[in-house]
């Protein structure tokens, strides 16, 4: 059957160019027609399957748009079809070229010819001309040599950014920036994981993201001149506390996976000194003799053992866990595999060290000494410090004649912080010693235990290991010593 077909179009939206609406407006275009016989009759009334399509010319060309086979009611052989109701038409259909053509294709019969070209109604093209500004386009608004500037605009206009090239972002592509641009607001970055504005710079949800660093920070640099990863500087004039770096981790695995790390640092170099974490604390007034200065703090709770500060070193020339230049403050039980004191030699101090061990002890022992000479009838009294009785307990004497020969004996025991020596002779010069053990609050409270069990964890492990005849593998610390070195490595 040879049907021929009369068409009408009424163009309803073409790229709207200078409107209030937004990007997403709808293009739609309404098209009828007229299905006949061969004799010029019209069809019988029913719903038709007809095929809507759009070629870049009359003949071949290339389909820039196809609607499918959709159902159409036809009524005395008219019919009428809304295009891009059903199927959306691609972006820029209408702007590439001027020259559209339509085909219809009726069920199994084949395409009718000839195609039909497209073309606009008069507000269609008025709309067209109002996107197209040009030399040679002077309206009665300000628009000259193809510029639009901000008093051609209506103060409440709103014209998409992708109509204004080179003049506007264009969100969904790649930009270009160049001076200072400003965002007055909040500033949104991705899937909304940062925020930036005035009150800061916020990063990260409660969701897992992709990648092993919330902040990665890279720069190479070839300079004498010093340099930061992060220069952070904050001040308050009230009395406020302030932190400059505040690091918190969570980590709800139980057991001995996984290791949460609050600040981890590593200090990478050849130069003269490396300091894997450096602190320093002092008063803006140097004259200020209030507060306490820290220059590290460190503080652990919970687990089989908490440590606060814990340092380890090694394969260097000379090796300090810990290095404090000035006093040190134990205010618990201090253990120790050896201990001794080092002072400049007072023969050779420019160039020797004078090192005596300490003297140890199962007890919590404390030695008092010193010299008395008797009366004439061999007889002399030692007074003890005030504190004395209150200290100590279980007393030892030690005593030794000097310069003849005598006999010394302890005639009266400690008793009111005193004890009385006698020599068989007069005036007799007597060497003394008292040992006593503590028996204060602090020390009966915290009394050493002489021996005692490993703790699970370290059985079969020993805090000196080479001593033993034992590999480095069998020291208490090796863990702690292998993670270490991992990491180093890993770095290099």
């Amino acid at each position: 059957m040879r049907r021929s077909i009369s068409i009408t179009f009424a163009l309803l939206a073409l790229l709207l160019a200078s409107t209030s609406l937004n990007a997403v407006t709808l293009q739609l275009i309404s098209h009828q027609g007229r299905l006949t016989t061969p004799a010029g009759v019209p069809v019988t009334d029913g719903v038709y399957l007809i095929k809507f399509q759009i070629y870049s010319d009359s003949l071949a060309g290339v389909t820039l748009w196809n609607s499918g086979f959709q159902s159409v009611q036809v009524t005395n052989g008219l019919f009428a079809y809304i295009l891009g109701k059903d199927v959306l038409f691609p972006a820029n259909l209408f702007t590439v070229s001027p020259d559209r053509w339509i085909g219809i294709t009726v069920g199994v019969d084949p395409e009718i010819t000839p195609r039909t070209r497209m073309v606009g109604s008069a507000y269609a093209l008025h709309a067209f001309n109002a996107g197209d500004v040009s030399d040679n386009i002077i309206t009665s608004a300000k628009i000259t040599n193809g510029t639009i500037v901000d008093s051609d605009i209506n103060s409440s206009a709103d014209i998409a950014a992708t109509k204004i090239a080179g003049t506007a972002a264009t969100l969904s592509a790649t930009q270009t920036f160049t001076g200072a641009n400003i965002f007055d607001g909040n500033l949104w970055a991705s899937d909304s994981s940062m925020l930036a504005n005035d009150n800061g710079v916020e990063f990260g949800r409660a969701t897992s993201p992709v990648g092993t660093s919330l902040i990665s920070l890279d720069r190479a640099y070839a300079t004498n001149q010093s340099r930061m990863g992060i220069d952070l500087n904050i001040a308050n004039s009230s009395n406020g506390s302030m932190t400059g770096v505040y690091s918190r981790v969570e980590h709800s695995t139980a057991g001995t996976a996984g290791v949460a790390y609050a600040v981890s640092a590593y200090a990478y170099s050849d130069g003269v000194n490396r300091f894997g974490v450096y602190g320093r604390a002092e008063a803006q007034n140097p004259s200020i003799t209030t507060g306490i200065s820290y220059g590290l703090y460190g503080s652990a709770s919970d687990g089989a053992t908490a440590y606060g500060v814990y340092g380890a070193a090694s394969s260097a020339t000379t090796n300090y866990a810990g290095y404090f230049s000035g006093n040190v403050n134990v205010t618990g039980t201090l253990s120790k595999g050896g201990g001794a004191f080092r002072i400049d030699h007072p023969l050779d101090p420019e160039n020797k060290y004078l090192q005596h061990s300490f003297v140890e002890s199962p007890d919590m022992m404390n030695i008092y000494n010193g010299n008395v000479s008797t009366d004439n009838k061999g007889f002399a009294t030692v007074e003890m410090p005030s504190y004395f009785d209150a200290l100590n307990r279980d007393f030892r004497y030690q005593l030794t004649v000097i310069g003849q020969f005598a006999q010394a004996i302890v005639a009266q025991e400690i008793s009111s912080g005193r004890f009385v020596i006698q020599t068989d002779k007069p005036d007799v010069k007597v060497s003394w010693q008292v040992t006593g053990i503590r028996h204060d609050k602090w020390a009966n409270a915290n009394r050493i235990q002489v021996e005692l069990d490993k703790p699970t964890d370290q059985r079969g492990k020993y805090i000196h290991p080479a001593e033993w005849n034992q590999s480095q593998e069998k020291g208490i610390d090796w863990e702690s010593i292998k993670e270490s070195q991992t990491e180093r490595d890993a770095r290099r």
